[in-house]
């Protein structure tokens, strides 16, 4: 599990790299609350208006990318982030582990059918 609070006074700042939609407003108001940390919805088309935050975690919503795209923001995110921790969301395919592993600071990647489960519910 990721720790958003880390060690400093201020929590951590989650962008979330996604196309706007009203869906994905809802997801990241939905993540602002829970998580009690600022969110910050990105659009994967356009470039960043300044850098990402130190310590950042990153959504980045594979589902609307592309391999152009894909490149792009793995080198934004290695260039321009300070320690960052990565999670891919809504993948729909399954990728090679050497496509994974050019990604910077993976910590996960979730499918788009991956399921939650209850332990304590067993």
């Amino acid at each position: 599990m990721i720790n958003l609070n880390g060690n400093s006074s201020s929590s951590r700042q989650v962008t979330f790299i996604t196309h706007p939609s009203i869906q994905s407003k809802a997801f990241a108001s939905y993540l602002s609350e829970t998580l009690m940390a600022p969110v910050v919805l990105q659009n994967i088309n356009k470039p960043l208006a300044q850098r990402l935050a130190k310590d950042s975690v990153i959504l980045f919503d594979i589902a609307v990318s592309n391999k152009k795209l894909n490149g792009v923001w793995r080198d934004i995110i290695r260039l321009q982030a300070d320690n960052p921790r990565l999670l891919i969301i809504n993948s729909a395919q399954k990728y090679e582990l050497y496509e994974m592993a050019q990604w910077p600071a993976l910590y996960g990647v979730f499918r788009h059918d991956d399921r939650v489960v209850d332990h304590q519910a067993e």
